[in-house]
């Protein structure tokens, strides 16, 4: 769900004309606001279980780690749209699919670092 609020903001702000002139500011607009929504929602779903009233306990240092690990995987992901989309001439939509791709797999190597292995 995460992608189609990305992919969404940036259709509104590309409609208000902002993408052109303002591409990584707009991106890194859209990618907060989806890592938001899929943090909480991830809150909500997933650590269900361990809180049925509501978040679990902690939930907002879990917010600054997330924020710090996936704030890499956001400068990366809006640096990459603008190499795809200006640099490159890609059509903005594949552009911005594929730097989300590049951009999850980063934050998911860099969770992997952040939260599993200190644990060992």
């Amino acid at each position: 769900m995460g992608v189609g609020i990305d992919m969404g903001s940036l259709a509104l702000l590309q409609k208000l004309g902002w993408i052109e002139s303002h591409l990584v500011a707009c991106k890194i607009a859209a990618a907060e606001l989806a890592l938001l929504f899929n943090f909480f929602w991830n809150e909500h779903w997933v650590f269900r279980e361990i809180n049925p009233a509501g978040f679990s306990r902690g939930w907002e240092k879990r917010l600054v780690w997330f924020q710090v690990v996936c704030g890499f995987g956001l400068v990366g992901c809006a640096l990459l749209l603008r190499l795809f989309h200006q640099g490159w001439g890609w059509n903005l939509w594949l552009a911005n699919l594929i730097a989300i791709i590049i951009a999850a797999g980063w934050n998911f190597t860099l969770a992997r670092i952040a939260w599993v292995l200190p644990k060992r």
